[in-house]
């Protein structure tokens, strides 16, 4: 009998030995799983935190951008507006109407660009003078502009109804 119980004594302790080594390597997958959430939270609190910084950003840099655009733009336009003022004065300080060097246009599109800039405002003075002069005026030409595109709207709503 004494090899058969030192054969059921081995095995038991390798039954002992194995079940402690699947409670340890539990217990070490555990420890492993609680470290990996804790690493993967870490990281998505991260780039969380790095995508909003990056739309915060992104939205200042845009907004930014369209600021100077807009301004970019309403500096041209202004450029634009003075340039074509200037020709206009130009022009009819030679006594030649300008709509005889522009294409023929609708008679209310004429109106209203005649509207934009009134030719009282250049004489003979220096071009400085004349630009300081376009630009005091522009809020006033703004409104005469709006008042000139709402009576030539208004006028040609008027004429289809009388049709």
């Amino acid at each position: 009998m004494g090899v058969l119980t030192d054969d059921l004594s081995r095995l038991h302790n390798e039954i002992l030995r194995l079940r402690k080594g699947r409670r340890h390597l539990l217990t070490e997958i555990g420890c492993q799983t609680r470290d990996r959430k804790s690493a993967m939270s870490t990281l998505c609190a991260r780039l969380t935190r790095d995508r909003r910084e990056m739309a915060r950003r992104s939205r200042a840099e845009r907004s930014a951008f369209l600021s100077s655009l807009r301004t970019t733009i309403a500096a041209r336009q202004r450029e634009l507006r003075v340039d074509r003022a200037a020709a206009r004065g130009a022009w009819a300080d030679l006594g030649t109407p300008m709509s005889y060097f522009v294409e023929p246009q609708p008679a209310f599109r004429v109106a209203w660009k005649t509207a934009i800039r009134p030719r009282e405002h250049f004489g003979a003075e220096e071009p400085e003078v004349q630009q300081g002069r376009a630009a005091a005026a522009e809020p006033e030409t703004k409104v005469r502009e709006a008042e000139s595109v709402r009576r030539h709207t208004h006028e040609r709503k008027t004429h289809k109804r009388e049709r």
